[in-house]
């Protein structure tokens, strides 16, 4: 009950109903990028199977970094490049 009032609350904030939430398309499949850590709780329980299909994807490349990385520097540089790569373009 609290994480459902902190996320009300926090949309109440930014000033988004969860009645737009829903049509704005976040709901329909769109993994959130920002957001809490309950917003994304909240999002997975409300899209399961997407939510599934992306941390499949995530854990396949999490294994990539780490099976093609030389030491634990490699590894890390190949985390932040999967995780940031796209905004560094």
């Amino acid at each position: 009950m609290r994480k459902l009032t902190a996320l009300a609350l926090a949309l109440a904030f930014v000033g988004i109903s969860p009645a737009q939430q829903a049509q704005s398309g976040s709901s329909q499949g769109q993994y959130p990028i920002g957001g809490g850590k309950q917003y994304k709780e909240w999002w997975c329980s409300q899209n399961w199977e997407k939510c599934k299909q992306m941390k499949l994807e995530d854990l396949s490349a999490k294994k990539e970094c780490l099976e093609k990385s030389e030491s634990y520097q490699a590894y890390r540089e190949c985390e932040f490049l999967r995780k940031h790569g796209h905004r560094l373009r």
